[in-house]
């Protein structure tokens, strides 16, 4: 977050600083109990199970190629289920986190935006300001054009430092995805209850993780969406012309909303999710039939 100065929650309204405070509090409580949902299914994976091989590729390959040390080397694999538990999600929680920290600045933004001529606004609200209030509000202007190309650079300095992660994330994904669907798939009725619990762990991870990966671009987009509604709903009409032209510069450079672009196609927010997960719908229904 070096890129960009955090404004402290203290300068908004009181709603918008309750509003901030709320959201966090949440955030703060999903990531505990979604790492701690993952160190159950990492210790899941050290219980003692005595068809492991048939359930886990590695073990198979241990008690293959390695049948005198297959029993250490399997507790040795799974002892890395506990680094695992936090490595898995620790990307979707710097988005997370950095796409929340930037739309708390949005909201105290927007707010200002709101009240950049509240406080000397006329009366009858059709005459021009006068001069005194129309400097301040080219000041203020001024301000505001300055942290609205602080957020966008943020984001684009952003983007340019995870780019390079895009496709070792995405592959992950897809083994995560591929993994969840072969855990399933291998679940029957003489399954080993362990089996059960380490798939359905893992699968809450790895699902609220996605969920909120997702749900965190869409709202920093659409927040970012919120800056040019706000812009057009000032009292405009009561500036000077030089004025309305810095404004007109502010809408130009808002009126594409901010979103966590990687590619054309990788846009993180809900139209991905909903791609993905008819992604999953597909490979699911054709294991199914393979099963």
């Amino acid at each position: 977050m070096s890129v960009i100065d955090l404004w402290a929650v203290d300068s908004a309204d009181e709603d918008t600083k309750t509003r901030i405070l709320k959201e966090s509090k949440f955030l703060n409580t999903f990531v505990f109990l979604n790492s701690a949902m993952g160190l159950i299914w990492a210790s899941t994976m050290i219980y003692p199970n005595q068809r492991e091989a048939e359930h886990s590729f590695p073990a198979f390959l241990f008690k293959k190629w390695f049948p005198h040390y297959s029993h250490f080397l399997g507790c040795a694999f799974n002892l890395t289920s506990f680094a695992m538990s936090f490595t898995i999600v620790a990307q979707g929680y710097q988005l997370i986190y950095g796409t929340q920290h930037v739309k708390f600045q949005m909201y105290i933004f927007n707010k200002f935006v709101e009240a950049i001529c509240q406080d000397f606004i006329q009366s009858d609200e059709v005459g021009i300001l006068s001069r005194p209030h129309q400097i301040e509000i080219e000041l203020r202007l001024k301000v505001l054009i300055k942290r609205h190309q602080d957020i966008i650079r943020w984001k684009t300095t952003a983007l340019a430092n995870m780019k390079h992660l895009i496709v070792p994330f995405s592959f992950g994904g897809l083994l995560i995805g591929m993994s969840l669907l072969l855990g399933f798939l291998q679940i029957t009725e003489n399954s080993p209850a362990i089996l059960f619990l380490r798939t359905v762990s893992f699968t809450i991870v790895a699902v609220s993780t996605f969920c909120s990966v997702i749900t965190a671009g869409q709202t920093f987009e659409t927040e970012s969406e919120n800056i040019y509604n706000t812009l057009i709903s000032t009292n405009w009409y009561q500036w000077k012309e030089d004025n309305r032209k810095t404004l007109t510069i502010m809408l130009c450079n808002s009126i594409n909303p901010i979103s966590m672009r990687f590619t054309d196609s990788f846009i993180v927010n809900f139209r991905l999710g909903m791609g993905i997960c008819k992604g999953v719908y597909s490979a699911a229904s054709v294991f199914y039939k393979v099963k």
